[in-house]
Order: structure tokens, then sequence, then C-alpha cells
């Protein structure tokens, strides 16, 4: 008992750094994996954000065809309304009809595929705030205000 109490007295210095040593580098593994993960999910984050502005890029050519195609088809409907009965021939009626019920099925179907991508848009939304405490706590405060 007498040899170790000596030999603690003498090489404390050395057993105090080893410790010393030890914790520290406990203590930077813990910080590399903090920043590894933090890493990580600032590119989960990216990706998320990454994928709803794609959606919201597609709505927006969805809906700027849908508007060209309103646009025709109002067009056609001045001009049925416009000419008189006598003046309107079985084929411009037939094409001006036609047009509408083209523009009626496309603008059927943007909507559906509009309504799609929100939704995907919405799920990914989610997903990010729900990963996002910071958000989350930012939208309560203003849905509190």
């Amino acid at each position: 008992m007498k040899r170790i109490l000596t030999t603690l007295q003498q090489k404390w210095p050395e057993y105090l750094l080893e410790i010393l040593v030890i914790v520290i580098g406990i203590y930077g593994a813990f910080l590399l994996d903090n920043w590894n993960e933090s890493k990580l999910e600032f590119a989960r984050e990216q990706k998320v954000l990454v994928e709803i502005l794609e959606n919201l890029k597609e709505d927006l050519v969805q809906l700027n065809k849908a508007e060209k195609q309103l646009s025709g088809s109002v067009e056609s409907i001045v001009v049925l309304s416009s000419s008189s009965v006598e003046t309107i021939t079985d084929d411009s009626l037939s094409l001006h009809l036609a047009l509408f019920a083209n523009f009626y099925n496309d603008l059927r179907t943007e909507l559906i595929s509009a309504k799609d991508n929100f939704e995907q848009s919405l799920v990914a939304l989610r997903k990010f705030i729900a990963r996002n405490e910071q958000l989350q706590k930012l939208i309560e405060l203003e849905l509190t205000d």
C-alpha cells in the first residue's frame, strides 16, 4: 500500500495528464458526432426544400398551361356569343365546342396533377417541419398571435 501511495505522489502529474487527454478525446468525439449529425440534418432539409421547390415549379407550369387553354376557350365562347345563330356554321360550332371540350378535359387533368403535386409538397413540408423544432416553435408563435 505504501508503495502505491509513493508512486502516486511521484507520478500524479502523469496520471492527471492521461485522464485529461482521455476526457478531451471523449469530448472531441461528442463534438464531432454532433457536427456530423447537424450536417446530415441540413442536407435532409435542403433536399426537402428542393423537392418542394420542384413541385411548386411543376404546379406553375401546369397553371400557365391551364391559363392558356382557358383563354382559348374564353375566345371561343366570345366568338359564339357575339355571333348570331344564323352566321354560325356547323364547322365553326364544332370547332369551338371541341376547343372547349379539350380545355375542360385538359384542365381537369392538370388540376388533378396539380392537386397531387400540392399534396406531395405538403407531405414534404410536414416532414420538414416535424424534423425542425425551431421551425415548429416559430409556427406555434405565429398561430398563437
